[in-house]
């Protein structure tokens, strides 16, 4: 079980980080970019969804832990992007 408070923090500073990531790729941003850049944005409207049910939650634990969904969610899309980015270098 994990303290409200604690996991209402960790979701805001997912979403401040996922926002520079997205503002820094898409000042760089290429076409083989753009799909990286949906799927940040998506991932981060989902963190910014479930911020606001846990903030309207009425229990101060909650049990399931959020976080740990969302990180390996992002996961995915790094490796993703890496692959994207290899294959771009190896065509250099």
């Amino acid at each position: 079980m994990k303290n409200k408070e604690y996991i209402i923090r960790e979701l805001e500073r997912d979403i401040e980080y996922l926002s520079k990531v997205i503002n820094k790729m898409q000042r760089r941003a290429g076409a083989k970019s753009k799909k990286a850049i949906a799927e940040l944005r998506y991932r981060k409207e989902q963190v910014k969804k479930k911020l606001i049910e846990i903030r309207d939650a009425h229990d101060d634990l909650i049990e399931e832990d959020p976080i740990e969904e969302i990180k390996e969610s992002l996961k995915d899309i790094w490796k993703n992007l890496k692959k994207s980015f290899d294959k771009f270098m190896d065509e250099l």
